[in-house]
Formats: C-alpha cells, sequence, structure tokens
C-alpha cells in the first residue's frame, strides 16, 4: 500500500509542474488578485488530485500556499528536497512530524529552476495504520526504537517491545514474541521504506487465537463423530441389506431337505453363509 504511493505521487507531481494554468497564475501572483487566484487554482487541483498534502513555495522556500491547511503559510519548512526541486530536480523524501510518517514528491514549479516547487504527498498517520489493522484484524504499528510513528493504537512502547525492534533492526530478520501475561503474540519485521527504516510490528490476540483454536478442535470432533455415527449406520444397513438374501437362501435350503427326507436337518453351528 505504501509502495504504491511512490510512482502515484511521483507522476502527479510531475503533472502540476507542466499544469499550464498553475503556472500562470503562479508567475503572476503579484498583488492580492494574483495571489487569490493562485490559491484558489491550488486548492481546486487539491480536490481532484486526491491526495494529503499540496503546497507551493517561493524560490526561497517560503510557502506560499498549503491546500491541506490554507491558513497555515508564510514559513519555511526544512524539508529535505526542496532545494534541490528548486533547481530543477524531480524529489521523492519521506518526513517525519506530529501528524506522522509523510511521503512528498517535489517537482519544480514556474517552467524552470529557481523559481519554485509543487509539493504533494500522502501521510501514513494512525488513521492509515486503523485502516491497514481493520484489513488484516491485526493491530498494527510502524516504529523505531526511539519513537512510534504510525499505530492503530495508541500505546506506548516497552522496554521489551524496544529492545525486540533493535535486535530486528541489527540482524534485518523478523523477531517474533509471545507476551504471556498479556495473551499477545508479536512479529517485528525490519522495514524499509526509501530513506527511512522502521519496523513493522503486528501484533494479535492470541487469546482469541488459542480460543478459535479450541472451536474448531471441537468443531472436528464433533464431526469427526458425526461421520463415524453415519459410518456405523450405513454399515449396519449394508449389512442387513447382504443377510437378508442369505437368511432366505439358508431357511429355504432347510426346507427343501425337508420335503426330500422328511425329516428336518439340525441348523448346527456358525453364520449363514457355514450353514
Amino acid at each position: 500500500t505504501i509502495r504504491a504511493e511512490v510512482p502515484r505521487l511521483a507522476a502527479l507531481a510531475k503533472l502540476m509542474k507542466s499544469h499550464a494554468e498553475l503556472n500562470a497564475h503562479f508567475l503572476a501572483r503579484g498583488g492580492q488578485k494574483g495571489m487569490e487566484r493562485l490559491r484558489w487554482t491550488i486548492d481546486r487541483i487539491y480536490m481532484d488530485a486526491k491526495v494529503d498534502i499540496l503546497q507551493v513555495s517561493d524560490a526561497d522556500e517560503v510557502v506560499i500556499h498549503r491546500a491541506h491547511d490554507p491558513r497555515n503559510y508564510g514559513d519555511k519548512p526544512a524539508i529535505w528536497g526542496v532545494a534541490e526541486a528548486i533547481e530543477g530536480e524531480d524529489t521523492i523524501v519521506t518526513s517525519k512530524d506530529p501528524s506522522g510518517l509523510a511521503l512528498r514528491a517535489i517537482s519544480p514549479l514556474g517552467g524552470g529552476a529557481g523559481r519554485g516547487t509543487v509539493m504533494v504527498g500522502s501521510l501514513f498517520n494512525d488513521a492509515f495504520a486503523k485502516r491497514i489493522a481493520r484489513e488484516v484484524k491485526a493491530e498494527v504499528a510502524f516504529a523505531t526504537p526511539l519513537a512510534l510513528w504510525p499505530s492503530s493504537q495508541t500505546t506506548q512502547l516497552s522496554n521489551r517491545q524496544i529492545a525486540l525492534m533493535e535486535q530486528s533492526l541489527a540482524s534485518k530478520n523478523a523477531e517474533f514474541d509471545y507476551d504471556a501475561e498479556r495473551g499477545k503474540a508479536q512479529l517485528f519485521v525490519p522495514f524499509r521504506f526509501f530513506h527511512e527504516t522502521f519496523v513493522l510490528v503486528v501484533e494479535t490476540d492470541a487469546n482469541r487465537s488459542e480460543a478459535m483454536m479450541r472451536e474448531t478442535v471441537r468443531s472436528q470432533a464433533a464431526l469427526t463423530v458425526g461421520l463415524l455415527a453415519v459410518a456405523i449406520l450405513l454399515g449396519t444397513l449394508l449389512t442387513l441389506g447382504s443377510m437378508r438374501p442369505l437368511t432366505q437362501l439358508k431357511q429355504r435350503a432347510i426346507d427343501r431337505v425337508a420335503d426330500i427326507t422328511g425329516q428336518r436337518i439340525e441348523e448346527g453351528g456358525g453364520n449363514e453363509i457355514d450353514s
């Protein structure tokens, strides 16, 4: 899901840097009316682009307008990649801020280098983690030993979790842990995302899994007993169906002997086939 955003955002940023109306209003932004036209254009593109972040900056890296936060502008955020985009380079960067982990595509704006930038981005915040958690039916978090970033639950990192994260990052392998007291099973998987390395933490309720397993065992036992009963019933019916003609044959044979000899013979031991 996260990796799919990289080509999408890169394509959007490249489309915006060649957007004729956006570039025209950006270059003619002098005065109040010019700025209003530019901001109106950015807001309209923001609604159509379906991104979490859309902002335009000038040649000094000062934000002219944030469509996702229109009241907050005029600052110079310290985001790597803006200076490179001003020089004419398309960049994809990751950044961490209080709202979560963000993936941003930055491209030059204004028809050439040295004029400004347009930035589009997606936030991978708690809402994103909760959506993933609903899909996989487990708690999900992206974390580092220093901080918990997007998370589907608002718990703090324990010392044990931090140690397992460090171990997972050092070995570059997944680490598994079972917390018997809480009845939780956790998987720690190193996750390289562009310029950042995180640990994907997946936590499941082991008690729930055990309950599901017990229910499965009970269901399997009930099914086995049911199948055994059906097998016994079918076997009994098959046996009765097979023995009835033999019993009739035995009786006819005894009657036939009696008709010929005038004496009834003793049936003797054994079953109908022996007789």
